[in-house]
């Protein structure tokens, strides 16, 4: 059954496609629950699935766009192929450093091993690509020329790779007359559902009920241009990555989590949403730090998550987690950044936002949300002692009156005979 729950929110957006987004979202993060108990292969079959889904409940401008080809690949010449490879080998492209981001390089500082983070075959081109860096360039740029629409969510590769292919032109000096851009409406009209105009890094405070938040949570938030009433963020969308588990697996979670036995995934999902949970039903306080980032490096953030969407990575509470990799999305979108270089044993959260904020100039305003329960403290700290001691009175005199006017019921014929004895 591990395939039948993905296809069903599927199916279950495609059905109604005039409802409102978020039914979709919540639909699927709640069919999403039920992978964590599925092996491994069985799971990275699923989560392009999963991102199609989160698609479907995108807004779109025209619904026609569906049923268009996916993308229209021009070909180049093999030997213009050729002439690029032999180019980016002589440029050493392979060892720049934007070219380890966007495959997710990091050295192990145990073995010294370089290899990638990503767990994901499909995320490759090359057979060699999860360990040898010029092996995956090599088999990029010759990929990219394939039409056949054989990767995740039917895509030729330069649709499913599309920010690897934007800096391999840019690097290159692509001729446009050899190799045209390729036509990638699927991407086109998620892009412009979001229609990310600023990126925002969001902190909930630490959450004691759940060990994957015990720490607090980072994700980001794209904010559309703002309206002629102004800016609001509760319209926008987020970027989250988190582990494909529940806290209800109870011991198996932790266990789990500590050793990479969980897949983690990125995933989008209305604003609103997400403030509701950690603001309202979790009561933890939320702090948003809006970034600096002008509309090029938008640009990349957006292609790279495109990329990572049915990406799985094996998730680890401490180290490769929801704070580490949100931080790699930022060093894909502004090169040289290197924001996760200091994060080799454990990643924790509010670590990482004290990172962004220690760069000049990435963090523009900071804004805070404080729970319902920080708002009522605050409030009761205006009282004063004598205040706070009577309105506690007045509370309970309250409660009491209520206690004392209801009648007692007779619920022994409501219980079982073993607890009347008791």
């Amino acid at each position: 059954m591990p395939h039948a729950q993905p296809a069903l929110g599927m199916l279950l957006c495609a059905s109604a496609p005039r409802a409102p987004h978020l039914f979709c979202v919540a639909m699927s993060s709640l069919l999403r629950t039920g992978l964590s108990l599925v092996c491994r292969p069985l799971v990275a079959s699923c989560l392009p699935l999963l991102w199609a889904t989160t698609l479907a409940s995108m807004p779109t401008k025209a619904a026609a766009t569906d049923l268009a080809p996916l993308a229209t690949q021009p070909l180049p010449t093999p030997g213009y192929v050729q002439q690029l490879q032999q180019q980016a080998r002589a440029s050493h492209l392979a060892q720049a450093p934007a070219w380890r981001q966007l495959l997710h390089y990091a050295r192990q500082p145990l073995s010294g091993r370089d290899r990638s983070l990503a767990d994901d075959p499909g995320f490759f081109l090359s057979p060699e690509g999860h360990t040898d860096l010029q092996a995956e360039l090599d088999a990029t740029l010759a990929t990219l020329a394939d039409p056949r629409p054989i990767h995740a969510l039917d895509q030729p590769a330069a649709c499913r790779f599309i920010a690897r292919a934007q800096w391999l032109r840019q690097q290159l000096n692509v001729d446009p007359a050899q190799w045209p851009e390729a036509d990638c409406p699927r991407y086109q009209q998620w892009r412009q559902g979001i229609r990310a105009q600023s990126v925002t890094l969001v902190f909930p405070s630490a959450y004691i009920n759940s060990p994957a938040s015990m720490y607090g949570h980072t994700f980001l938030r794209l904010d559309p241009p703002p309206t002629p009433r102004g800016q609001r963020p509760l319209l926008s969308y987020s970027i989250n990555y988190a582990a494909n588990g529940s806290d209800a697996d109870g011991f198996s979670f932790a266990v789990r989590g500590l050793t990479g036995l969980y897949a983690g995934q990125f995933s989008t999902a209305p604003y609103y949403s997400k403030l509701t949970e950690y603001n309202d039903l979790e009561n933890r306080d939320v702090w948003e730090y809006t970034l600096r980032l002008d509309a090029d490096e938008i640009d990349r953030l957006m292609a790279h998550t495109w990329e990572l969407g049915p990406t799985r990575f094996d998730y680890y509470f401490f180290d490769e987690n929801c704070a580490y990799h949100l931080l790699s999305l930022l060093d894909v979108a502004r090169p040289g950044l290197n924001l996760t270089d200091p994060f080799v044993w454990r990643a924790i959260p509010i670590d990482t936002v004290r990172a962004v904020q220690r760069v000049p100039g990435l963090v523009k305003t900071v804004t805070y949300r404080p729970a319902n329960s920080s708002e009522l403290r605050a409030r009761v700290a205006l009282l004063g002692p004598e205040l706070t001691a009577r309105a506690r009175q007045l509370a309970d005199d309250a409660a009491a009156q209520r206690l004392s006017a209801q009648p007692l019921q007779d619920l022994s014929g409501r219980v079982a005979p073993a607890q009347q004895a008791l």
